[in-house]
């Protein structure tokens, strides 16, 4: 497996995979590299990581609604949390999620 972070070039990745004869693991989930999962497998991808895109949000939704907090004295941020039966049904495996492997 050649690990390949960095690539914000579809064509580039493409160039990448027709160049090596192992499969290529991408990251995504970086600024700036907005491919999908199909077209990073048409390029030839065979895995794909996001590194630490997911803790990257997570604390950036955190930071943003301590802002709010601090400088509106609102509590808007909580429209967009998930509610606590979705959530314990995720963990749990009570509820299917297409999005998550």
């Amino acid at each position: 497996m050649l690990y390949a972070p960095g690539l914000h070039d579809l064509g580039a990745i493409r160039l990448v995979c027709e160049a090596v004869m192992k499969p290529v693991n991408v990251v995504m989930g970086m600024p700036g590299a907005t491919f999908c999962v199909a077209e990073l497998a048409e390029a030839g991808v065979n895995r794909i990581s996001v590194g630490s895109g997911l803790a990257r949000l997570a604390f950036g939704t955190f930071v943003n609604a301590a802002r709010e907090m601090r400088s509106a004295g609102t509590f808007h941020f909580s429209d967009q949390a998930m509610g606590f039966a979705e959530l314990e049904g995720f963990f749990t495996g009570a509820t299917r999620h297409e999005n998550v492997a």
